[in-house]
């Protein structure tokens, strides 16, 4: 067999690994009520809003089976199991989780993780970032928002609220496509891209009624 059959057949084999990765039927999990989400160790996670609680999951690359469920309720806490044979930090699986939530008070990502939310988080909504963590709020719409960027962190958020409220002390915080009453920036502005004609103030207004 020629060198060039030989790249032909790996090259078929890497992508009928790829489309198995894709199409792999999702492992399901039975979790108790959470309000509030915490993803680590580069896992990816999109949560949506939906009437019944739902957690799936499928590995990009690698085993879904070292996927981590810790729950310290309200809050559930995805990460990944890295250790191999005696190597604690050797595994590179990606998986991805999926969830499903009817509330959503608050959201955070750590350690390379990165999480997509978009729907309606009705009254209030935390949203916190650390140590290369990522979350994307594509179209969020909620009451009280609160972004927080911790070192490494970054947060894109684009949607409504009344009143939104944000910390930078990471990479950076996009809310310049967020559409809000007010807006109140603590600690150090820089990096932080607010929308034009944003109002700014030193404390949100007092919600009357």
């Amino acid at each position: 067999m020629g060198l060039r059959m030989k790249n032909v057949i790996a090259g078929l084999l890497i992508g009928v690994l790829s489309a198995s990765a894709v199409f792999a039927e999702p492992e399901t999990y039975d979790v108790g009520v959470f309000r509030a989400i915490e993803v680590q160790q580069d896992v990816r996670l999109d949560v949506s809003i939906a009437e019944a609680q739902s957690v799936s999951a499928i590995a990009i690359d690698g085993d879904v089976s070292k996927l981590r469920i810790r729950e310290f309720l309200p809050w559930i806490v995805f990460d990944r199991n890295t250790r191999w044979l005696i190597f604690p930090k050797w595994r590179e699986d990606l998986l991805q989780v999926s969830v499903q939530t009817p509330v959503l008070n608050g959201l955070k990502a750590f350690d390379g993780a990165q999480a997509t939310f978009s729907g309606d988080a009705d009254e209030r909504l935390w949203i916190e970032t650390g140590h290369g963590g990522l979350i994307t709020l594509p179209n969020v719409r909620v009451d009280e928002l609160t972004l927080v960027a911790r070192e490494g962190g970054a947060i894109v958020a684009a949607g409504r609220c009344d009143r939104l409220t944000i910390r930078n002390e990471g990479v950076s915080v996009d809310a310049s496509a967020m559409d809000c009453a007010s807006f109140v920036v603590r600690g150090d502005p820089k990096d932080v891209t607010l929308p034009g004609g944003a109002v700014v103030v030193d404390a949100h207004p007092e919600v009357s009624g």
